[in-house]
């Protein structure tokens, strides 16, 4: 078949040979038809450029015909534009007109926009002189065809390969590709996420041969060798130390042939991974180890498979070797006492069903006879559905716990009952005591050194007497709290002041500040007295001075809704590091702060009760030698 120069010298010898030989109409005729069947379009015009002949192929792609105009004119009639589709033809540079003067034009890309072709077409234009016999241009030949699906496919070929350059660039995977020499292969191309793992330093290794790159990895040389050579894939994972950052790293790497001479190869790095798989593998150890010591172990039943699961711990707590066989429920219920089968049994029924929560203490028998104590607790886990897919729980061995509460519970009972006969028979004894040796004191052969000792037996008694009522006091609270109300604070301290006055006969208490009554309401109950007492008592008790001064202050905490109360002193204080543990009954008899009673320890708990607080500070700031400052605070009752 002819290309379009072949045809462009047919058409010029036959035009010629028309003008010159008349008689030859037939073989023109035959010529006109062949040029109409073409898939190109074809025309001729003479110099002056009137077209000589266009066949119907050409009026099929321009959407026009010939159009006898003045080539200046040709341009915009047909609507040519060059190939960015924007700018106009200079119409001096269309090859027709080119060809007119003698110039050989060959496929030059015309852009044709005109009414006929309102979404425009791309053309291949080849363009050649017309002459006569004496070598003369006597007008010029065109020939042309529609590329505009080639040029299309190729726009598109092109966006598909800037597409996939740009994916490969942006994939989240280190990607690098070596391409196939003679007798290596070379980087060629990599990604974004290339330079990243390698900090930009695999820029200097582009265009490098494989073998020097990875001298130190032949079995990366062999990797890639053998998925070039086998035309295959192959996926490994390596360890890999980075050679300009230094940098040590776990790799998976993928490697892929592509026809018809490169590999491509992954590089993902899995650092983190293997880490994290590490940690998990300690993790799950030192959770194995928790269990052990804990004595605690789960399980997990996949209800609808029926397999169930138990962790190295449970197979110890039953006697068992950890994992020494397969797990199910037939073997556990072996393991469980005869006499608590049938209840462990309906508690797990009914777990399955939903209609109940699986909590149960039950006992197991070891393989040598040992009868152990357990709870057990399941959790029912459902499917998206609603439908039960996994029965989880817990069981641990609380066999020592139970015998340890046992115990304390023997020994709450026996505390129990010392604490009966302290409140009871002691106090009986010290009512007696006292009440004989009160009698003593009214004896005229007493001497005086004799007098002031039986005055301080009696003291020590009522001190007895007073622990012995702050602990039944204690237990009382403990076991049945009264009911909270409202309470006059002043009324409370009153009656406090008149306890510890009879407490304290050879001494003063000059309470400094207003006792106005009926004046404020806190939340507490009768034991507020014994709150006012243990602190004036403490005062009495250990301000050496005979009159006992004691500065008090009442006022309500709008912002935050409470009563406050400061209670201070004049005495010998408290040092700082014994008021954190001031009201720890055990810590400050250890340290010999505040006597040996109960008062303070009391104190605490009656306000804890009362949801109220008690804190320390001295009364002087920073001069704890100055006396101490107790400050309450009460919730206001409406």
């Amino acid at each position: 078949m002819k290309n379009n120069n072949g045809i462009l010298t047919d058409i010029q010898s036959s035009l010629a040979s028309e003008k010159s030989y008349p008689y030859l109409d037939q073989q023109i005729d035959t010529l006109r038809s062949i040029l109409n069947s073409l898939a190109d379009g074809v025309a001729v015009v003479n110099k002056e450029g009137k077209f000589l002949y266009s066949n119907q192929v050409a009026e099929r792609i321009m959407g026009l015909g010939p159009k006898n105009v003045a080539p200046e004119e040709w341009a915009s009639i047909y609507g040519c534009y060059y190939p960015d589709k924007v700018t106009p033809y200079d119409p001096g540079q269309l090859p027709l007109v080119r060809a007119m003067k003698g110039e050989e034009i060959t496929d030059e890309i015309i852009f044709i926009k005109n009414p006929q072709r309102p979404k425009g077409i791309f053309i291949s234009v080849s363009a050649s002189p017309l002459r006569d016999k004496k070598g003369e241009v006597s007008g010029g030949t065109i020939i042309f065809q529609d590329i505009t699906e080639k040029i299309q496919t190729a726009i598109m070929l092109k966006q598909s390969e800037e597409r996939g350059k740009a994916l490969f660039k942006e994939l989240p995977v280190p990607t690098y590709t070596w391409t196939k020499t003679k007798d290596d292969f070379i980087l060629t191309d990599y990604n974004i996420a290339a330079e990243d793992i390698t900090k930009g330093t695999v820029s200097k290794a582009k265009g490098a041969k494989l073998s020097e790159v990875h001298s130190e990895r032949p079995d990366f040389i062999e990797a890639i060798l053998k998925v070039y050579n086998e035309k295959i894939h192959f996926e490994h994972e390596i360890e890999q130390t980075f050679r300009y950052t230094g940098e040590h790293k776990h790799l998976n790497v993928k490697y892929r042939f592509v026809p018809p001479d490169m590999v491509l190869v992954h590089t993902e790095d899995i650092t983190e991974r293997k880490i994290a798989i590490l940690e998990l593998s300690r993790s799950e150890a030192s959770l194995s180890e928790a269990q052990r010591i804990a004595r605690l172990g789960n399980w997990e039943l996949d209800i609808l498979s029926n397999k169930l699961t138990w962790s190295d711990e449970i197979y110890r707590m039953l006697g068992l070797s950890p994992q020494e066989f397969e797990a199910t429920h037939e073997a556990f219920m072996e393991r469980v006492h005869p006499d608590d089968r049938n209840h462990v049994q309906e508690s797990v029924n009914q777990a399955l069903l939903g209609e109940a929560d699986y909590r149960i203490d039950h006992r197991i028998v070891l393989p040598d006879g040992t009868v152990r104590i357990v709870h057990e607790t399941g959790e029912l886990k459902l499917n998206k559905d609603g439908s039960p897919e996994r029965l989880i729980g817990t069981i641990q061995d609380l066999t020592e716990l139970k015998i340890t509460n046992e115990k304390l519970e023997e020994s709450l009972d026996r505390a129990e009952f010392f604490v009966d006969i302290m409140g009871h028979d002691l106090s009986n004894i010290n009512q007696a005591t006292y009440g004989l040796l009160d009698l003593l004191l009214y004896s005229e052969s007493l001497e005086p050194d004799q007098e002031d000792i039986l005055q301080e037996v009696l003291q020590q008694i009522s001190r007895s007497s007073s622990l012995i009522k702050d602990v039944r006091t204690f237990k009382k609270i403990e076991d049945n709290p009264p009911e909270l109300v409202s309470v006059d604070p002043i009324e409370s301290l009153k009656s406090a002041i008149n306890l510890v006055e009879k407490e304290y006969p050879d001494k003063t208490l000059n309470i400094v500040g207003k006792l106005k009554a009926k004046q404020f309401q806190v939340i507490a109950n009768e034991h507020l007295v014994s709150v006012f007492y243990a602190l004036l008592h403490n005062s009495m008790q250990f301000d050496k001075a005979q009159e006992v001064v004691i500065e008090f202050d009442i006022r309500k905490n709008k912002e935050k809704s409470l009563i406050e109360i400061e209670i201070s002193d004049h005495g010998p204080g408290i040092p700082d590091t014994a008021k954190e543990s001031l009201f720890d009954r055990i810590s400050h008899k250890k340290k010999g702060y505040l006597g040996r009673g109960m008062g303070l320890t009391l104190l605490k708990q009656i306000m804890g009760h009362f949801g109220g607080n008690v804190s320390v500070q001295d009364r002087v700031k920073g001069k704890h030698s100055h006396g101490v400052k107790f400050k309450l605070a009460f919730d206001i009752a409406n």
